[in-house]
């Protein structure tokens, strides 16, 4: 197979590291597909080599050489074992020569394998790294998925731990539509109603269980009230309920004593009827 002056043109630069990272990147993937441009990339390097240790390089060539071939032990150990089967060459007698050069050849032809080898490696390497790489971004991919799981679920609840609304009820009181009265209006969206119920003065109750159920007795929610004592003596009993809760209707709010309610005794303390618009 022949190459062209280009060929030798690439081969030469590559040796002496001229290339740049994606021309190196090129190179490299064209040696291991192309056997015969291996060859000849192998051919130039030997002439390299013995054409520097003949000092018949350019100035340029010479100090490229001498920085690519010093980088690593390996290239300078090939330089000097080249050396060395040059000075065997050198001293044999004229008819083993032909024999010596043979071996020299042969040799040249292992340095071609190791260099493949090498080759082989360095490209494991780097995909061993790009691997590496890859899995550290889908790390960071799944962190990122998870933190957003965790601020989605945290606004979630935030959205339904909000308060609403809030109303005031009073014992007795009907709140409903119709002229003059007033209905709880529900704002629309995911969030609690908070209600407040007015208990006359005296009250001695310290826990208040708070029931929510429709006309027909149905108990649609139900929990513990926090009391709060005003200054005037009186006491404020609230509680926050689900808004999904709440539909348009009627209901009656019944407070017991919760303690009582724990051992099935008296009736409600308070109930309270209001509507739903």
């Amino acid at each position: 197979m022949s190459f062209s002056a280009q060929d030798e043109t690439l081969a030469t630069a590559y040796l002496l590291g001229r290339l740049d990272e994606p021309e190196r990147d090129a190179a490299e993937l064209r040696l291991l597909g192309d056997d015969g441009f291996f060859e000849f990339v192998g051919a130039i390097e030997e002439e390299l080599i013995c054409n520097y240790l003949r000092d018949r390089l350019t100035p340029k060539d010479r100090a490229d050489f001498e920085v690519k071939y010093n980088s690593t032990p390996a290239l300078r150990d090939r330089v000097a074992v080249v050396s060395a089967v040059r000075s065997v060459v050198s001293a044999v007698a004229p008819g083993e020569s032909l024999r010596t050069e043979r071996a020299q050849r042969n040799w040249f032809a292992g340095w071609r394998m190791v260099f493949a080898c090498g080759l082989v490696a360095a490209l494991a390497f780097a995909l061993v790294l790009q691997n590496r790489k890859l899995n550290d971004a889908a790390q960071v991919v799944g962190s990122l998925r998870a933190e957003q799981a965790r601020l989605e679920q945290a606004l979630k609840t935030a959205r339904a731990d909000r308060i609403l609304a809030s109303f005031t009820l009073l014992p007795g009181q009907v709140r409903e539509r119709g002229a003059g009265q007033t209905a709880l209006r529900i704002p629309a969206g995911e969030g609690m109603i908070e209600l407040e119920f007015g208990i006359g003065g005296g009250s001695v109750v310290q826990r208040y269980r708070v029931s929510l159920e429709t006309p027909e007795r149905v108990t649609v929610w139900s929990g513990y009230g926090s009391r709060r004592d005003g200054a005037d003596g009186s006491v404020v009993v609230t509680v926050s309920v689900p808004a999904v809760v709440l539909a348009r209707g009627e209901y009656v709010a019944a407070l017991d004593d919760a303690d009582q309610r724990a051992g099935n005794e008296g009736p409600a303390h308070e109930s309270y009827e209001f509507n739903v618009e």
